[in-house]
């Protein structure tokens, strides 16, 4: 599969957890802002009109006090005032982008989901886009690949597969901090007089000079910061005091029960997408297609109902094919098939 369609997956995975997931007011704010940039634009596109096409409700379903709680919610989190008609229209006349938005907002109102989002893009061209967005770059990878890059700082960060770093193009405040959603290493540059700090939806965690991986992918339950080199501090939503982890440790917090533990891992295990490996410890086939569906450019189809919620431990070397990957999986669990017909694999009862 080519770039540009891992780029379309991506894309249409990240449109729709915020289209139907609850998430806090900073991954929020940072969604919005990615969606308001023109990078793949024509891929963003497509996937809102997908959106569309799965979302669709007649105008006799909405229920406008429901729509605009709803947008009072979304200005009060992204920190935008309500633009009034007059407003928009102004604004619109002046920017064919922005034409296009209020096209969007009046086209897609009647999907609630959607027009939460596409009311969050909006505001952002007609207030934020001009003034915030120069400073702050994105960077993405898609299935199947990751990605090395150096921050102005001198940090180096790895992104691992289907994830994106919102960062700065250069750091001018009192701390570093940069915007994670799913998996990255990071090697931070020492500067104690402005401490690095990794955002996520649920975490937080700050580092002087060290050495970390940090994984909070959207679709996960938990999100986990381990600490490689260095020390680190953790704060997690619902926590009331932060944790400092030592090289070795691993904090993994659960995002359904706003509980959290201190582990120790095997660091090769936690390090292994950075050579190419997948390493799954004590996961369920549901877990283990989401995890593989990251790193390879297949789609996977099967039965919940069907797969049942057994878990299993399985290590597979850099660049595995895809096929023994999948040959290994049906022989561990000893009562499943599949068939791989294009970029989709088909997980079935023998």
């Amino acid at each position: 599969m080519t770039e540009t369609n891992g780029t379309h997956k991506y894309i249409n995975r990240i449109m729709r957890l915020f289209a139907h997931g609850d998430f806090g007011s900073s991954a929020t704010s940072h969604f919005y802002k990615w969606l308001a940039d023109d990078a793949h634009r024509e891929e963003k596109d497509e996937a809102m009109e997908q959106l569309w096409d799965e979302t669709a409700f007649t105008s006799a379903n909405i229920n406008q006090k429901q729509t605009d709680d709803a947008y009072a919610r979304l200005c009060a989190n992204v920190g935008i005032s309500r633009p009034n008609n007059e407003t928009v229209s102004l604004l619109a006349d002046t920017d064919r982008r922005r034409i296009k938005a209020v096209r969007w907002l009046r086209f897609w109102q009647s999907a609630a989901a959607v027009f939460v989002i596409v009311i969050g893009m909006l505001g952002y061209m007609l207030y934020n886009t001009d003034t915030q967005g120069s400073d702050l770059l994105q960077s993405h990878t898609p299935v199947a690949q990751t990605r090395q890059m150096v921050l102005s700082d001198g940090t180096v960060v790895k992104l691992n597969s289907c994830s994106a770093l919102l960062y700065p193009n250069r750091f001018d405040g009192h701390t570093r901090s940069v915007y994670l959603m799913g998996e990255a290493s990071f090697k931070v540059a020492h500067d104690k007089k402005h401490p690095f700090i990794v955002k996520t939806n649920d975490m937080q965690v700050t580092a002087l000079g060290t050495e970390f991986n940090v994984s909070a992918y959207p679709d996960d339950r938990k999100v986990e910061s381990t600490l490689i080199e260095g020390s680190v501090k953790v704060d997690c939503n619902d926590m009331h005091n932060s944790v400092i982890l030592k090289p070795g440790q691993m904090m993994a917090y659960n995002r359904d029960t706003h509980k959290y533990e201190v582990m120790t891992p095997n660091i090769a295990d936690i390090t292994a997408w950075q050579r190419g490996e997948v390493v799954l410890k004590e996961k369920t086939l549901a877990q283990i297609f989401s995890i593989l569906e990251r790193k390879y450019p297949y789609s996977f189809h099967y039965g919940m109902h069907r797969i049942g919620n057994d878990r299993y431990t399985l290590h597979f070397p850099d660049n595995a094919p895809i096929k023994d990957v999948m040959d290994v999986i049906v022989r561990v669990t000893g009562k499943h098939a599949y068939r791989i017909d294009g970029d989709n694999c088909y997980f079935y009862n023998k």
